[in-house]
C-alpha cells in the first residue's frame, strides 16, 4: 500500500504535468485556468475551473469564480463560508490549485484539518 506521502507526491506531479499542458506559456492576461485537486485518505478528485467565462469540469465555476474575483485570486483570502462551524476531527484533506488567474501564475498548496475546514475556509472552489 502506497504512502500519503507517496500517493500525494504522485498525483501533485500529475497536476504539474497536466496543469502544464492546459495552461499555455504565453497566457493573456485576463487568462484563469486552474488545475484543482483534494487528496483526502487514498482518494483523489481532481477539477478543472476557468473563469471570464466560466467553464472547465468543475460543478460550481460560476460561484467558485466569483469567490475567487472577490479574493482578486488569492486562495488564502476566499471568502469561504463563514457561518459553516466545524468539529476539531482530524480527517486531513491536501488542497491544490495550479495554473493562472487573469495571467498571474498561481500555486497553492494546503493542508486542512478535516473536508469541513475545506468548505468553511474556500468556499465552492474547493466543492467538486
Amino acid at each position: 500500500m502506497r504512502t500519503r506521502h507517496a500517493l500525494l507526491a504522485t498525483a501533485l506531479a500529475a497536476v504539474a504535468a497536466s496543469t502544464a499542458l492546459t495552461v499555455p506559456a504565453t497566457a493573456a492576461p485576463e487568462d484563469s485556468t486552474l488545475e484543482l485537486m483534494l487528496v483526502h485518505g487514498d482518494t483523489v478528485r481532481r477539477a478543472t475551473l476557468t473563469c471570464q467565462p466560466h467553464g472547465g469540469n468543475h460543478p460550481l465555476a460560476e460561484a467558485a469564480c466569483k469567490d475567487l474575483e472577490q479574493a482578486h485570486g488569492n486562495f488564502a483570502k476566499l471568502p469561504g463560508a463563514a457561518d459553516k462551524a466545524c468539529t476539531m476531527e482530524y480527517n486531513p484533506v491536501d488542497g491544490t490549485a495550479r495554473g493562472t488567474w487573469r495571467g498571474t501564475p498561481v500555486e497553492f498548496t494546503k493542508h486542512f484539518g478535516n473536508p469541513c475546514v475545506v468548505n468553511a475556509e474556500t468556499g465552492p472552489v474547493f466543492r467538486f
